[in-house]
């Protein structure tokens, strides 16, 4: 093969991989580093559960600060945290300087959702927490939740009303972020953690036809190696999105995973 063949099957390999990391496909060798946000609006979603280090509460000492550095870090104008305390959230939220901070129980499965720089209106709801948050001119209509952890079926009936929920009412974009425990990778032998990975795959559909999936194709946000937390949306162009490894704390086993929406 001479130098001229070499080069241009060297240009075709290379654009085929830009073709398919345009597709979703994982970032090989970079690993993702958030941005800095400039004018776009970053929604965050982080199970912190497992930083209680099976018994140790999430708000001691240095697991809780180095929580809330990572949020600080990132700079969200929206965070949703699943598996975590109304205490911790209340910290949080003070020690960032919060604009408002709604939580929910969530059948022991708490989640919150903090908010900087904009207006966040709470929608109610006992087993998610539903917000309209507004900056500038537009309406963000969001849902955090963390569905169920063992039931296909619980989790595709919870995810079903989430989406109800989130289509009702007035909004310019929709969000549903938080930890959904679909790991739909049927080719990835992972369903070890699941009774009924069909099914699984058709809740993840429901959703993916109404809203894009913003971070697919940036790799695994729990170990070992599997993907449960998303951030779906409709109605805004998603600028930059990725799993922001090496994060956790104590025994957590999920990462943050953070998308850039543009907004004007």
């Amino acid at each position: 093969m001479g130098r001229g063949a070499r080069i241009e099957l060297l240009l075709f390999v290379v654009a085929g991989a830009c073709g398919l990391y345009g597709f979703g496909l994982p970032r090989f060798g970079f690993p993702y580093e958030p941005p800095p946000k400039a004018d776009a609006l970053r929604i965050v979603t982080w199970n912190v559960g497992a930083a209680r280090d099976f018994g140790v509460d999430v708000d001691a000492g240095d697991v809780a600060a180095r929580v809330i550095a990572t949020i600080a870090d990132l700079q969200p104008d929206l965070c949703v945290l699943q598996e975590v305390s109304r205490d911790f959230a209340v910290r949080i939220a003070t020690e960032l300087d919060a604009d408002r901070m709604v939580s929910r129980p969530a059948r022991g499965r708490g989640v919150a959702l903090l908010s900087w720089s904009g207006r966040l209106d709470p929608e109610g709801g006992d087993e998610y927490v539903h917000a309209v948050y507004r900056k500038g001119r537009r309406r963000l209509r969001l849902v955090g939740m963390h569905a169920h952890p063992w039931s296909a079926t619980e989790r595709n009936e919870e995810i079903g009303r989430a989406v109800t929920v989130l289509e009702k009412g007035r909004a310019d974009v929709r969000v549903l972020a938080g930890d959904l425990n679909l790991d739909v990778d049927i080719g990835g032998g992972r369903d070890l953690f699941t009774e009924d990975e069909h099914l699984d795959v058709q809740t993840y559909n429901y959703v993916a036809e109404r809203l894009a999936d913003a971070a697919a194709g940036t790799g695994p946000t729990a170990e070992p190696d599997r993907r449960l937390d998303y951030v779906f949306v409709g109605g805004a162009q998603v600028r930059d999105a990725g799993v922001w490894k090496g994060r956790r704390v104590g025994a957590m086993d999920h990462h943050p995973v953070v998308v850039d929406l543009e907004w004007k």
